[in-house]
C-alpha cells in the first residue's frame, strides 16, 4: 500500500480524541441522528456516543490490519462456540486511553445525563449460554493488549442469555448487538462434513464438503490497546440449509 494511502488512514483517526469529544458527540447526534441537542434523550445520547466512539474503532481496525497485512505477520485465529465481552461503550472509552473516559463524563453531565445512565442502555452481550465464554473474551482481551494480529470465530445463536425477541411469525430470536455489524450483504457459502481427498503431488488435497449452509459474517470490534482484533460470527439461521451434495 501506497504511503499516501496509509497517511490517509492515519488521518481518519482524529474522530474520538482528547478535546474533540463534545463535538464528535454533537456531530453524530446532529448529523447522522437528527436530533437537537436540547431535545435528545438518554437513548439518542447513547446512539451518538456510540457511532463516534465506533468510528474511532472503525479507523484504527482499518490501520492495524493494514500494518499487519504489510508485515506478513502470521494471525491468531482463535474459535469458540461463546463469547462473553461485556458492554462494548465502556469498555472501548476506557481501552482508549487518554483520559477520553473523564473527558466524557464531563461532556455527558453538560448535557444533563451521567455516564452510568447512558452505558447501562446497552445490552450486556451474551453469545451463547454462558460457561466458558467469559474465559474465551479475557483470551481474546489479551490477544489484543498484547499486540498479537488475532481474529475470534464464533456464532451468532438463536438463542442464548442475551435478550430475547418474538417476531411477527412468533420466532424467538437473539436482539442484535449494536456493536456488532453486518459485514457482508452477500451470504456466503459455508461447508461441513464431507471427505478429504489426497493427491499425489500437486494440486493440493482437496475437501469436498457434504453439506452447504447459507450464512452472513457479522463482526465486533474487540479493543485491548490500539491494536484490536475483531470477533466473527458466522450467523446460520432456521433457512440456512442449502443442499446435501450427493
Amino acid at each position: 500500500m501506497s504511503t499516501e494511502v496509509n497517511a490517509g488512514i492515519s488521518g481518519l483517526l482524529a474522530v474520538f480524541q482528547p478535546g474533540k469529544v463534545r463535538a464528535a458527540l454533537l456531530t453524530r447526534l446532529v448529523r447522522s441522528l437528527g436530533k437537537s441537542p436540547s431535545r435528545a434523550t438518554a437513548r439518542d445520547i447513547y446512539d451518538a456516543l456510540s457511532l463516534a466512539v465506533h468510528e474511532e474503532l472503525s479507523a484504527r481496525w482499518v490501520a492495524t490490519q493494514t500494518r499487519v497485512a504489510e508485515s506478513g505477520a502470521k494471525r491468531v485465529c482463535y474459535l469458540s462456540m461463546e463469547y462473553l465481552p461485556g458492554r462494548s461503550l465502556p469498555n472501548a472509552v476506557a481501552s482508549l486511553g487518554q483520559n477520553l473516559e473523564e473527558e466524557t463524563r464531563t461532556v455527558l453531565a453538560g448535557l444533563g445525563f451521567s455516564y452510568e445512565e447512558i452505558v447501562r442502555l446497552e445490552p450486556d452481550p451474551g453469545l451463547g449460554n454462558g460457561g466458558l465464554g467469559r474465559l474465551a473474551a479475557c483470551y481474546l482481551d489479551s490477544l489484543a493488549t498484547l499486540h498479537y494480529p488475532a481474529v475470534g470465530y464464533g456464532i451468532r445463536f438463536d438463542y442464548g442469555i442475551f435478550e430475547q425477541v418474538i417476531d411477527y411469525e412468533g420466532a424467538g430470536r437473539g436482539s442484535m448487538h449494536p456493536w456488532a455489524l453486518l459485514t457482508l450483504l452477500i451470504p456466503n457459502l459455508y461447508g461441513v462434513d464431507g471427505p478429504l481427498v489426497l493427491h499425489w503431488g500437486p494440486p493440493s488435497p482437496a475437501w469436498g464438503p457434504l453439506d452447504l449452509f447459507i450464512a452472513r459474517n457479522m463482526s465486533a470490534l474487540f479493543m485491548g490497546s490500539v491494536p484490536m482484533l475483531a470477533i466473527i460470527l458466522i450467523g446460520f439461521g432456521r433457512q440456512a440449509f442449502k443442499h446435501r451434495q450427493s
